[in-house]
């Protein structure tokens, strides 16, 4: 299942918030419905598999279900993992960052006032779009409060994920940032985002920075793709 992360920040720009802090917790509240949500669908789907399908030639390729003599699915493989994809993780660490600074530092504009522009595309706002391009920082530039940021999140997905089991052995959640086409598929359904994305643009894919905003090079990107802590994801 994939998880479209800025559209989850969207969806919660209906309101004001206090500070930063505040509407972490509640994006953070949003994505656990989401996961749990996506688990059960995904467990739902292979409960359904197991009991009324059969995939006899992949088994025979798959680690265990020929020893186990169990079909794929019905679990018979070594592992049975879901992996659930969080899509666009740097459109929404820069959106949060661009946030932090235009409406809870600065105290330039609030929440619906932002909110408003981005309903409008940036009509008649291109100034604006450009000054969140260009003169607010971005995630995979080595900058430790961005970078920082998307470890956060991170790490509340992995906790997040820990707490669901599927139905067959080692069928644990086992989250990632990767995705090989919903970058686009989800960018054309999103509408435009506090970093300064417009409408129907593809979205960040992986786990580095936005398309074209890597620009202190190749190494300050890498540097900021390996602060948080792939090794549970």
């Amino acid at each position: 299942p994939y998880t479209n992360m800025p559209q989850l920040l969207l969806d919660i720009l209906d309101k004001e918030y206090t500070d930063i802090d505040e509407l972490l917790a509640t994006l953070f509240a949003n994505l656990d419905t989401r996961i749990k949500s996506n688990f059960e669908s995904e467990n739902e789907d292979r409960k359904y598999r197991s009991e009324n399908s059969m995939n006899p030639f992949l088994s025979c390729f798959v680690n265990d279900c020929l020893e186990r003599g169990t079909d794929i699915e019905q679990g018979g493989a070594r592992y049975n993992w879901i992996m659930p994809s969080f899509v666009g993780m740097a459109n929404l660490v820069d959106s949060l960052y661009a946030l932090k600074q235009i409406v809870f530092d600065l105290k330039e504009l609030s929440i619906k006032e932002f909110k408003t522009i981005l309903d409008s595309n940036f009509e008649n706002n291109e100034i604006f779009r450009q000054r969140l391009l260009n003169s607010i920082s971005k995630y995979g530039n080595d900058i430790d409060e961005i970078d920082c940021l998307f470890g956060k999140i991170t790490e509340h997905i992995v906790s997040e994920c820990k707490k669901y089991t599927g139905i067959h052995t080692n069928g644990n959640l086992i989250p990632s940032v990767f995705c090989w086409v919903m970058h686009e598929s989800f960018g054309r359904q999103t509408g435009a985002t506090p970093d300064g994305r417009k409408a129907g643009f593809p979205l960040g894919d992986g786990s580095g920075p936005c398309q074209g905003r890597e620009l202190k090079g190749p190494t300050a990107s890498i540097l900021s793709s390996t602060k948080w802590a792939h090794h549970e994801l």
